[in-house]
């Protein structure tokens, strides 16, 4: 029995990577779709970034560090990941994060209509200014946790090196190909 869930773990762990799509596809995903990208990136440029957070998050269920609790009898509980026993309501998470229902509804909404997961941005600084900023929309993923592949469709005023490491037939590797002005595909498995 436990060398039959071992194998199934290791059999889809494999598998998931083969499933990537290819950098072609992805660039046709971006410029047919340029528009809505761009309204993305723009909009959560303008989200206010608090100190104590560098990085603002939206997905289907998640807005930052809150997600919704899927496996609560009450469908509009969420929880604050880094505590165990928050509960909170939508409103509630809405008011913490700073943003609007409306906005909320934007990026998801979007982020359906570029075929995406979830959009991320963050501040990262160095030690004296801030250097760079980095959004990430998350446009495919698969695996387990002992083995994850995804393809990001990225957004950074610096890009710091194209080209590949691996390849698609390693078991690890990653993958970077410019589109423009600043955007760019990270597709990686490890």
């Amino acid at each position: 029995m436990k060398f039959t869930i071992l194998l199934s773990v290791l059999v889809l762990s494999l598998i998931g990577c083969e499933q990537l799509p290819t950098t072609e596809e992805m660039s046709a995903i971006f410029f047919e779709s340029e528009l809505s990208f761009k309204q993305l990136a723009d909009t959560i440029k303008s989200e206010t970034i608090d100190d104590d957070r560098e990085c603002i998050v939206f997905a289907p269920g998640q807005i930052n560090n809150f997600q919704k609790d899927t496996n609560s009898v009450n469908k509009d509980v969420w929880r604050d990941i880094s505590k165990i026993n928050s509960e909170l309501t939508f409103y509630d998470v809405l008011g913490k994060a700073g943003t609007t229902n409306e906005r909320y509804n934007f990026y998801i909404h979007t982020l359906k209509d570029v075929n995406a997961e979830r959009i991320t941005y963050c501040r990262h600084r160095g030690l004296e200014v801030s250097v760079n900023s980095s959004m990430v929309i998350r446009a495919y993923s698969s695996g387990l946790a002992i083995s994850d592949c995804w393809t990001r469709i990225n957004w950074s005023p610096i890009l710091l090196h194209t080209g590949s490491r691996g390849g698609r037939s390693d078991e690890q590797f990653t993958e970077i190909t410019p589109l423009k002005d600043g955007w760019y595909i990270l597709i990686s498995c490890y």
